[in-house]
């Protein structure tokens, strides 16, 4: 599949080594990525109207976190998902309103 036919999502986190990983799994399930190591470039790609998703770290390292960067992104387009991932305990997601699996 060319870069030019694959889905464009945006790729929230500020750890390289963990960005590599994720894009090249991103990559061969037919999405075409757009990284952001940083809340603030985050912000600025999310106004991509082409932009058919958000998968964001929770813990970011930035006073704002993956949630705010979520809320952000639904407030600015409320049917484009967002998919929230991280190593942080499953108990915060429901309090920050993330259903449970």
């Amino acid at each position: 599949m060319s870069d030019n036919h694959l889905v464009p999502m945006l790729y929230v986190d500020d750890e390289p080594l963990i960005q590599d990983l994720v894009e090249a799994a991103l990559h061969e399930a037919g999405f075409g990525v757009i990284l952001a190591a940083t809340p603030a470039e985050a912000l600025e790609a999310i106004k991509s109207p082409g932009l058919r998703g958000v998968v964001t770290d929770i813990n970011l390292a930035d006073p704002m976190d993956g949630w705010e960067v979520a809320r952000h992104a639904r407030a600015t387009h409320p049917q484009r998902p967002v998919v929230y991932v991280s190593g942080l305990c499953e108990s915060e997601w429901i309090v920050k309103g993330s259903r449970k699996a």
